[in-house]
């Protein structure tokens, strides 16, 4: 009995990982439109401990536009909101930080385009699993179509793995004149990116600051790097039959207090409007990273968290406790 449970607490510990909470994912405990048993294993990265993921969102966006798919959000287009993650027992575990994105789909689960990157410290280092202690801000697209939409929530560790949960959210109140909730190539976006180009993009820092809470200001968000309109990425190479994102269960554990601790970054917030990061338009924006790792795709492992290759406007750094490194080989669209 013994010798069982110490089993049982291994498998625990190898299979422990984080998921989506809020907004409440597709068929999670959570959720109040899950219909029968949930799935308990929504923290499982894709195709691990013997089950086969299908891209994107496990399968679970075909849900969008059922009873069992109805939002379980309602944004403003243009709003600040919060996201958040959890690690559900018996199987919840941070890792110990990570890469995160966010973003939307407006054409029910055919691309993903990203809102936010999260370089490193995401989930917080520190924030345990519990969802109270893993919350992150973040702006609506101004220019996201009203209606219900797909939100999407990606993690890569330093495990070589992946996890993608998405729930349905339902967007309300576009800041754009003559939205119409068609989704992508509606005009709107174009309207935006013209207005982004003509837009005043550099401010005081002083100015820029006292709009941000301090809050906000706990993490960095640089567009230095990103000033221009970014190209979206190539699409991600076709799945293997087997599936693309197999899971390689490494699970190394290195001290934590092996690496130096890098300096923070020097980026000032106030270099570029608020404005500009939010009237970006969402068509422009680049799709969300996912590891070919079937097609020779490789992340960062035990020593360093990702840098995406095609981040997007808005980069959140973390807290620099382990440097960021890009992917190598073929990363659906990207060649290091």
């Amino acid at each position: 009995m013994i010798l069982l449970s110490l089993l049982l607490l291994l498998l625990s510990a190898i299979n422990a990982h984080m998921q989506l909470h809020s907004p409440a994912p597709f068929n999670a405990s959570n959720n109040p439109h899950t219909t029968g048993p949930p799935d308990n294993e929504l923290v499982y990265p894709f195709n691990c401990c013997g089950r086969k993921h299908e891209y994107p969102c496990k399968g679970y966006h075909k849900l969008l536009g059922t009873p069992a798919g109805a939002p379980t959000a309602e944004w403003a287009a243009g709003s600040k909101q919060q996201w958040s993650m959890s690690g559900p027992a018996p199987l919840g575990a941070n890792h110990y930080g990570g890469s995160c994105q966010i973003g939307f789909s407006t054409d029910k689960g055919a691309t993903f385009r990203t809102v936010v990157s999260y370089e490193g410290n995401c989930p917080h280092r520190k924030g345990g699993v519990d969802p109270i202690s893993q919350v992150f801000d973040f702006i609506v697209p101004e220019d996201l179509p009203e209606g219900d939409v797909l939100f999407a929530w990606t993690w890569i560790n330093r495990e070589e793995e992946f996890n993608m949960n998405c729930a349905a959210v339902r967007i309300v109140g576009s800041k754009v004149e003559g939205s119409d909730g068609k989704g992508e190539g509606d005009g709107v976006s174009s309207v935006v990116e013209a207005l982004s180009k003509t837009a005043a993009i550099v401010v005081s820092t002083a100015e820029a600051t006292a709009t941000l809470s301090q809050q906000e200001r706990k993490q960095e968000i640089s567009t230095a790097e990103t000033a221009a309109t970014p190209t979206p990425a190539s699409p991600i190479s076709p799945p293997h039959p087997h599936g693309r994102f197999y899971s390689k269960h490494f699970h190394h554990h290195p001290a934590r207090n092996s690496l130096p601790v890098a300096p923070r970054s020097s980026v000032k917030q106030g270099q570029y409007s608020t404005f500009q990061k939010r009237a970006t338009a969402f068509s422009s924006r680049p799709i969300m990273f996912a590891p070919d790792f079937w097609n020779g795709c490789t992340t960062p492992r035990t020593n360093a968290e990702l840098k995406y290759p095609d981040p997007g406007p808005e980069v959140v750094r973390g807290d620099g406790e382990y440097p960021v490194h890009l992917p190598g080989g073929r990363c659906g669209g990207y060649d290091s």
